[in-house]
């Protein structure tokens, strides 16, 4: 995977990254799932954006095999890569989160479930990542272990299965998470 950005290919009207994550920056205050004040078309500090800004972008902006279908305004989900929370048994030490931030349903397109099945079998760590109710937090599922045996016979039902009993594990998650209250 590529550090640096895809040369040619800007976020354009894409605006999920800037509406999907809570910020809590001093130059900057916004709850999550919702459209960040400052856009207006596009980022109006760009230059002088916070630092967690600043310092994301989606893997469709920094991988060129990813074709405009993956932009997540297109698709319904943000992959990004991640060292956090990153288990113990991985060699692999920065995994990537597929945050679904439209419809569920995305988690039964063929191409969403063998990019995830994709990166398993390659041993990176990968993430489910909901953005939860108004209400709750947003959680997160290792799905390298509940997907092995999918992973391994190549199986597309079997896996599409094991992503929805992920979605009910994040959805479970993040009710038991009221907002503001750390765990």
């Amino acid at each position: 995977m590529s550090s640096s950005l895809v040369p040619g290919r800007s976020c354009g009207d894409c605006n999920v990254c800037c509406s999907y994550y809570h910020i809590n920056d001093p130059m900057l205050r916004k709850p999550k799932d919702t459209l960040c004040p400052l856009w207006n078309g596009g980022c109006s500090i760009y230059a002088v954006r916070p630092r967690a800004c600043s310092e994301f972008y989606c893997l469709w902006r920094r991988t060129p095999s990813l074709d405009d279908g993956w932009r997540p305004n297109r698709i319904g989900i943000i992959i990004h890569e991640t060292d956090i929370a990153i288990p113990e048994h991985f060699v692999e030490r920065v995994g990537l989160i597929f945050d679904v931030c439209g419809s569920t349903e995305v988690l039964r397109d063929a191409r969403v479930v063998i990019a995830i099945a994709e990166q398993i079998d390659r041993g990176i760590p990968v993430f489910l990542g909901i953005i939860g109710d108004p209400q709750h937090d947003a959680a997160r599922v290792l799905l390298n272990d509940r997907m092995k045996s999918a992973v391994a016979g190549r199986d597309l039902a079997a896996l599409r299965r094991d992503l929805e009993a992920a979605l009910a594990e994040a959805r479970t998650q993040s009710r038991s998470r009221p907002l503001g209250v750390d765990s």
